[in-house]
């Protein structure tokens, strides 16, 4: 199947060159674990493609770090001499690719496609494309005989993938904020849950779209934001059930909902049984 690793981990190191102005110096594939990282200033050129998952980007500049949430599809090139730390998200840890390469033809080739800074991150690149990519590379070092050019034809390959993809460092800048502005809206949710949160109000109040907050709350939720609202609710409302004698229609009430038999349908469907048997089951177990 297409797109599947069979191994969580593979390096190659490469010695031969085409020219002496541009090497391969390395190339691999890492199935990280969650919370794996790694801070490194390295003497050559790295560029690193996010397969799967999500991953956690620090590079300094000025001594001053600046951080990047990157996902599948994302990749980071950093030049050479540039300190940066990429780090696995622990809930959805990353799969990643990375190639290395050197030589002032390669710096050139670099800024001829659009990379002339410190660091460069691209959105939108084919996951497919860079997985045959890397396969081709792989296979190719694995041979009995080495092919100089299908190396080199590789490597253009993904530098073509790659300056199809940069994109302005604002758009980036705009994900940045959205993700910490998500992470006040959550814990707004939270705090507010006897409220009646509207979707299009919490989008109002935050400066949002609704059709957009719902866009990017899902993105990195998982789940809708109604989804989140109700799951919310119904988790606050488990913990009054079994720890309080409140009457059923009061906890409807604290935890956001008018109208009980809305509440009722819900706690059933989420919990699997009515409030009355999930206070009794949770009884029994306790005894």
């Amino acid at each position: 199947m297409i797109g599947v690793e069979k191994k969580p981990f593979w390096l190659h190191y490469n010695s031969i060159k085409l020219i002496d102005s541009f090497g391969i110096d390395e190339f691999g594939w890492h199935n990280n674990e969650p919370g794996y990282f790694k801070e490194e200033s390295r003497s050559n050129n790295i560029i690193h493609f996010v397969y799967s998952g999500v991953c956690k980007l620090t590079v300094w500049e000025n001594d001053k770090p600046i951080e990047f949430e990157l996902h599948s599809g994302d990749a980071f090139i950093v030049n050479q001499g540039v300190r940066h730390k990429y780090q696995s998200d622990f809930e959805n840890p990353c799969g990643r690719y990375w190639i290395s390469c050197s030589g002032t033809a390669y710096v050139e080739l670099l800024k001829n496609i659009g990379f002339s800074s410190h660091y460069e991150i691209v959105s939108g690149l084919k996951t497919e494309n860079i997985y045959k990519c890397f396969q081709k590379l792989k296979n190719n070092m694995e041979s009995s005989t080495i092919s100089v050019l299908s190396m080199y034809s590789c490597v253009f390959e993904l530098l073509r993938n790659f300056a199809k993809s940069i994109v302005p460092q604002e758009f980036l800048l705009v994900r940045e904020r959205d993700n910490i502005y998500l992470d006040s809206v959550a814990k707004y949710i939270d705090n507010n849950l006897i409220e009646d949160l509207k979707v299009q109000t919490i989008a109002k109040q935050f400066g949002y779209d609704r059709t957009y907050l719902y866009k990017i709350f899902k993105k990195k939720y998982k789940i809708s934001i109604k989804q989140y609202i109700d799951e919310k609710r119904i988790l606050k409302a488990r913990t009054l059930v079994v720890d309080t004698d409140k009457p059923f229609k009061e906890i409807a009430y604290e935890v956001g909902f008018a109208d009980y038999s809305a509440f009722l349908k819900l706690f059933t469907k989420i919990c699997k049984q009515s409030p009355e048997k999930y206070k009794k089951a949770f009884e029994k177990y306790k005894n």
